[in-house]
């Protein structure tokens, strides 16, 4: 049997399937752990879907209205360095360059020197209509992040939010998880694993 809270039939998830196949494939193992990390990978591709969904109305690519959101949130000079964009859409500078290129071309982002002495400082800076794609796109996206939620109580959030947090900070000692960090650390402890290692993986 499943330790899943015995589900109903009617309540019965895609992730309930596929415990019920790898408990009977092999028995010999424990699969508590993807009932959890299943479903979180799940959401991630729904709300990547989404996303996915809200850049096709708006001519983009997933991927560059990430870019886009970025610089929106980037504060009031609405700009960035490739560099710091890498670091908050988990990509490479090579694949930033790649999607910077194909805004530009669209008139949603703009390139400048940051610094006249200086001509490798280069921002990614945010057009007019940039921006409001950008805004409306966020708008969208965080309604329907909303509705993916909605189905649970506000303390029933509040649990989930902390548990989740709970989960990241695991890879992170000084409590500030970047995607970055957080990749660099999930590396360490599978690397540790390999060898046989234990304890906290280092961000």
């Amino acid at each position: 049997m499943i330790d899943n809270d015995d589900p109903s039939l009617d309540s019965q998830d895609y992730i309930d399937t596929l415990l019920a196949r790898w408990t009977t494939a092999r028995p010999d193992f424990s699969w508590p752990a993807l009932a959890v990390t299943g479903r979180i990978r799940l959401l991630a591709l729904l709300v990547d879907g989404i996303t996915a969904a809200i850049g096709e109305r708006q001519g983009i690519k997933r991927g560059e209205l990430e870019i886009l959101i970025a610089l929106c949130r980037s504060g009031e000079r609405l700009a960035a360095t490739p560099t710091e964009l890498a670091q908050q859409v988990w990509i490479t500078a090579a694949s930033i360059t790649r999607r910077v290129d194909q805004l530009v071309k669209q008139g949603l982002v703009e390139r400048e020197r940051e610094s006249k002495d200086d001509r490798r400082e280069v921002l990614i800076r945010l057009t007019s209509r940039g921006q409001a794609v950008a805004g409306m796109a966020a708008g969208e996206i965080r309604a329907a992040e909303s509705n993916i939620v909605a189905g649970l109580e506000p303390e029933e959030q509040r649990m989930l939010t902390e548990l989740m947090r709970k989960l990241l900070l695991k890879f992170d000692m000084q409590g500030n998880v970047s995607p970055g960090r957080l990749l660099r650390a999930m590396r360490a402890s599978a690397e540790a694993g390999e060898k046989g290692g234990s304890g906290r993986p280092k961000a």
